[in-house]
């Protein structure tokens, strides 16, 4: 006796295979990289001083972003922060 089955369809197909393993890959080229340039290292902070979220990002994220830096020594592959 053969049996045959129809509207049976596969768990997954090539396309949502592909999209992702695509998608990934966008994140893995357009990675960040740090760079020294002149032989100093620059930070920049983005934050919001005038909002209802400048309590949990404002100004004192800069100040946290200070205190970071001479935790860590001020320096990166000996060039200054």
């Amino acid at each position: 006796m053969r049996i045959q089955l129809t509207n049976v369809r596969p768990s997954m197909n090539s396309q949502s295979v592909i999209v992702p393993v695509l998608l990934a890959s966008l994140f893995l080229i357009f990675e960040a990289r740090a760079q020294i340039s002149d032989h100093v290292v620059k930070v920049g902070i983005l934050n919001d001083q005038t909002s209802i979220y400048a309590d949990y990002g404002g100004k004192y994220s800069a100040e946290a972003a200070r205190m970071a830096i001479e935790d860590f020594g001020g320096t990166v592959l000996d060039a200054p922060v």
